[in-house]
């Protein structure tokens, strides 16, 4: 695992072009310091717990140099807080903390490393005013995760903050569909903190008809999630796009399920159009019955939804099921399938041309990995993503999961 570009590039030239106090003390600050640059790069290509420990001989040596040769000329220079090259002990403690992160990830600290690689890909001045969010439409979005795993893990105070900011921004876009989509994302968001008035608001102020129904559906799977069956039934039953209305009626059937009513949710499941949804739906509920004990029934669930899954021609939309079904057969105890299923859908998405489709897929294989316990193996996933912006999103909604399941 990589925590840093090559450190050594660069350092040498500022140390030589400085003011030389005692020759035998600069040589022996040097000295210590080309090593410092050493162990940097060593920790760059190593595994978490290994480069934490280079990353603190590597803070302990700029210490040493300031306090046994304080009069050389990089003890002032790091004394100072100045950068040699690439190297400043601010730096390698930013770069210790994405470490310590890493090898014992929380909700907090993943999200801490989203916010910050947002923030390092945007221009300091103009990061947050509307005129600069409007020209960035998917930093406007990925800050709506952010927003949204910030509520999950309490800091309720910043989430509201960045939802006032974006929401002001995203009205203001041009595009029906641009801002419909922002707009539903943003719905969502206060939803999942609960604030389903200002939720609705949102959603009913869209004036595209396929974004409206988006938002409309966030709104009903917190309904659904919530027990209220009965008002996500009423709100489903208003929707007229099949594919968010699909994915409503998979939520009602998880409920129905989970109510203990697992005719009437296969009924629910198997009526959906939606192919991909209707595979999520009978993975959940295969899921379910595997928790109950039934794991023969579960079997026979998951062996349909495989023959709907393969069937599928979206590449990226096979990921999506492939990745529900792999999810049920991990809590049938069949370990083994479950991972053949994730590496096929690991393979198929390197098939998707599109960075956002790609982005989606790799991120439900993120949020898959973590659920499973192999949560070192979702931050990388996560990391591979190329788009900075895509790669925090990634990161928030693996912050969100993580809090979900405990780990703060």
């Amino acid at each position: 695992m990589r925590f840093h570009t090559m450190w050594f590039c660069g350092v040498l030239l500022p140390v030589l072009g400085v003011p030389w106090a005692s020759a035998d003390e600069n040589a022996a600050a040097n000295k210590i310091f080309v090593e410092t640059v050493q162990v940097l790069n060593q920790a760059a290509a190593a595994k978490p717990a290994e480069a934490i420990h280079l990353y603190e001989q590597a803070i302990g040596n700029l210490d040493r140099i300031v306090a046994e040769f304080p009069s050389s000329n990089l003890a002032v220079q790091i004394a100072s807080g100045q950068t040699i090259g690439q190297v400043s002990r601010v730096s390698i403690q930013k770069t210790l903390g994405k470490a310590k992160c890493y090898h014992n990830p929380g909700a907090t600290c993943v999200l801490t490393q989203a916010t910050e690689m947002l923030r390092e890909s945007a221009d300091p001045a103009r990061a947050v005013s509307p005129e600069a969010l409007r020209a960035d439409p998917f930093r406007i979005r990925t800050l709506t995760a952010i927003a949204g795993a910030q509520a999950k893990v309490g800091s309720l105070e910043e989430a509201r903050k960045i939802l006032a900011d974006i929401l002001e921004a995203a009205r203001g876009l041009k595009s029906d569909i641009t801002r419909g989509w922002l707009l539903a994302a943003i719905a969502e968001a206060q939803a999942k903190a609960g604030d389903g008035t200002a939720a609705l608001e949102i959603a009913r102020g869209i004036k595209d008809d396929l974004w409206r129904t988006e938002a409309h559906r966030a709104v009903a799977e917190v309904q659904a999630r919530a027990g209220d069956i009965s008002g996500a039934l009423e709100t489903a039953r208003s929707m007229r796009e099949d594919l968010w209305r699909a994915r409503v009626w998979r939520s009602i059937a998880e409920a129905q399920a989970k109510a203990g009513d697992a005719r009437t949710a296969l009924e629910t499941a198997r009526s959906i159009k939606h192919d991909v949804t209707r595979v999520e739906s009978l993975s959940l509920i295969a899921r379910l019955q595997a928790k109950t004990g039934d794991v023969s029934e579960a079997n026979k669930l998951l062996v349909e939804a495989l023959e709907t899954a393969r069937a599928i021609k979206d590449d990226a939309a096979r990921v999506t099921a492939l990745i529900a079904i792999a999810r049920a057969q991990a809590k049938t105890e069949d370990g083994r399938e479950a991972g053949k299923i994730l590496a096929e859908a690991l393979e198929t998405s390197h098939n998707v041309k599109d960075d956002f489709s790609r982005t989606s897929s790799l991120s439900g294989i993120t949020e898959f990995q973590a659920r499973t316990g192999h949560v070192y193996d979702a931050l990388e996933t996560a990391r591979r993503i190329e788009h900075d912006h895509f790669r925090a999103w990634a990161l928030a909604v693996l912050s969100e999961l993580l809090n979900d399941m405990g780990l703060k």
